[in-house]
C-alpha cells in the first residue's frame, strides 16, 4: 500500500514546500505512489528535478469544472489500486475529491490543515468552512495540523466527539546543502552601513508586509540607513508599491518578486522579518535559523511556537510598526543579542530537521505502524 499526496497549491508557498519535503521523505522510504499536482507550477518543476513521481491532473473547484474534476480524480485513483492512502493538503483538494471519498471507502483518506479558518476572506467563503468540517468528521480518518495552535482550533471546530482525529505533526526542513542548487543572481549589494532586511512570502493582506514597510519608514525617519527586499508575489503587490511610493521609500524597499532559491541568499541579510497577521507555523523562520539570520516576527499563535521571544528570535505586537522598528533597532545595536539569537535559532532548526521522526509520525497516521 502506497500514498498519494494532493496539494492545494503548486506555487512556492508553505503548502507546496511542505508537500515537496514530505514527497521526498515518502519516496526515500518506498511508500510514495505519486504526487497529484492540480496544475503546472513550481512544485511540479521541483518534483521533476528531484525525480519524485508526480502527475499533473488539472483540477478546479469552479462550478464549470467542479464535477469534471471530481470524476477525473476518481478515475485516476481507481487506476492506482496500490494507492491505499490519499493525503490531501489544504481545503481545495477535499472539495474536488468528494466523489472519490464517497465511492472509494476502502481507501484511507487523510488531510493536513495548513491555515487557520480565518485566512483569506472568511466572510465570502464561510460556507466552505462548514463543508470542510463535515468532510473531516465523516470522510477522513485523520486530520493533521502543522502547529499546536492550529491543532487547538481544528479540535474546537470538530467538536469533542471527533477531536481524537487530530494529530499535530509540525513542519520541518531539509538541510540547505541537501537541496538541488538553482542558479539565480543574488540581489544587488546593499550600500555600506545599511541595515539589510528581508521579507519572504505571498503578498497578501494576512502576511502583513505593509507593517514592515511602515516600520522601515519609522527607522528612516530616525536616521537609520535601511535596505529592505521583499520576495514574493500576490494580490497586494500594487498596494504595497503604492505605499512604498507614498512614503518615498523606493530607494530603501524593493519588491523583488520570486527567487528560485531564497535560502541561498538569506545569509547576506541582517534580519528576516515575518510581519504576519495570521500564520499557522512559519517555515521560513527555520530556514533563517539554519542560515544564521536573526528573526523578528509577529507575536501570534502558530508563529510564536517557532519564534521564541529573546531566545531564538524577537517578537513584536501584531500590526504595530513602531514596536517592530524598536525591535529592529535593538537587534542591530546589540551585537551580543544577535549572536545569542543565532546560536539558539540554529539549535532549534536542527531539531526540526529530524526527518526520521516525521516519517514515523506519518506512518502511524497512514496506518502503516
Amino acid at each position: 500500500m502506497k500514498v498519494v499526496l494532493i496539494p492545494s497549491s503548486v506555487e512556492a508557498v508553505g503548502v507546496a514546500t511542505h508537500v515537496l519535503n514530505l514527497a521526498r521523505l515518502l519516496r526515500d522510504a518506498g511508500i510514495l505512489e505519486a504526487v497529484i499536482c492540480p496544475a503546472d507550477g513550481w512544485l511540479a518543476k521541483e518534483l521533476e528535478i528531484d525525480g519524485v513521481p508526480f502527475e499533473v491532473v488539472k483540477l478546479s473547484y469552479k462550478p464549470s469544472r467542479f464535477v469534471y474534476s471530481n470524476i477525473r480524480l476518481f478515475y485516476w485513483l481507481i487506476r492506482r489500486k496500490s494507492a491505499g492512502v490519499v493525503h490531501f493538503h489544504g481545503r481545495f483538494p477535499l472539495l474536488v475529491a468528494l466523489l472519490s471519498m464517497i465511492m472509494l471507502r476502502g481507501r484511507r483518506f487523510v488531510v493536513t490543515v495548513h491555515q487557520f479558518s480565518g485566512t483569506g476572506n472568511p466572510g465570502l467563503f464561510a460556507w466552505k468552512n462548514g463543508v470542510e468540517v463535515f468532510i473531516w468528521r465523516h470522510l477522513v480518518k485523520k486530520v493533521c495540523c502543522v502547529s499546536e495552535a492550529l491543532g487547538r482550533e481544528v479540535r474546537g471546530r470538530l467538536g469533542v466527539n471527533h477531536a481524537n482525529k487530530v494529530e499535530v505533526i509540525k513542519n520541518w526542513i531539509s538541510p540547505a546543502n541537501d537541496l538541488p542548487a538553482e542558479c539565480e543572481p543574488n540581489p544587488e549589494p546593499a550600500p555600506a552601513g545599511a541595515i539589510k532586511i528581508i521579507g519572504i512570502g505571498r503578498l497578501a493582506n494576512e502576511k502583513g508586509f505593509d507593517v514592515l514597510v511602515d516600520a522601515v519608514r519609522i527607522l528612516v525617519e530616525k536616521g537609520f540607513y535601511v535596505n529592505c527586499d521583499i520576495f514574493g508575489d500576490g494580490s497586494e503587490a500594487n498596494n504595497l508599491a503604492a505605499l512604498i511610493d507614498r512614503y518615498g521609500l523606493k530607494e530603501c524597499v524593493k519588491l523583488a518578486g520570486r527567487h528560485k532559491n531564497v535560502r541561498s541568499i538569506l545569509p547576506i541579510y541582517d534580519a528576516l522579518v515575518i510581519p504576519s497577521r495570521m500564520e499557522s507555523f512559519g517555515l521560513v523562520a527555520l530556514e533563517a535559523y539554519e542560515a544564521e539570520v536573526p528573526v523578528i516576527a509577529s507575536d501570534i499563535p502558530g508563529l510564536n511556537e517557532v519564534v521564541q521571544d529573546k531566545i531564538t528570535g524577537m517578537l513584536f505586537n501584531m500590526e504595530d510598526p513602531s514596536h517592530l522598528a524598536e525591535q529592529l533597532s535593538a537587534l542591530v545595536c546589540d551585537e551580543a543579542l544577535g549572536e545569542a539569537l543565532i546560536s539558539q535559532g540554529k539549535r532549534l532548526a536542527k531539531a526540526y530537521m529530524d526527518s526520521d521522526a516525521r516519517l514515523e509520525e506519518y506512518q502511524k497516521v497512514y496506518g502503516f505502524a
